[in-house]
């Protein structure tokens, strides 16, 4: 079996650093915000 990833990118610098932002097709985002959220809420809990 093999592995195969699909990604795509709704936020990415452009060779100058320029940031660049795009729709979101999937809707994926805000599920990648509120799990980045809440991983960081635990380690600021846990580093108390």
């Amino acid at each position: 079996p093999v592995s195969v990833y699909l990604l795509y990118w709704t936020a990415f610098a452009s060779g100058n650093g320029q940031m660049n932002f795009r729709a979101d097709p999937y809707n994926w985002d805000g599920t990648l915000a509120s799990k980045i959220e809440a991983r960081t809420a635990r380690q600021t809990i846990a580093a108390r």
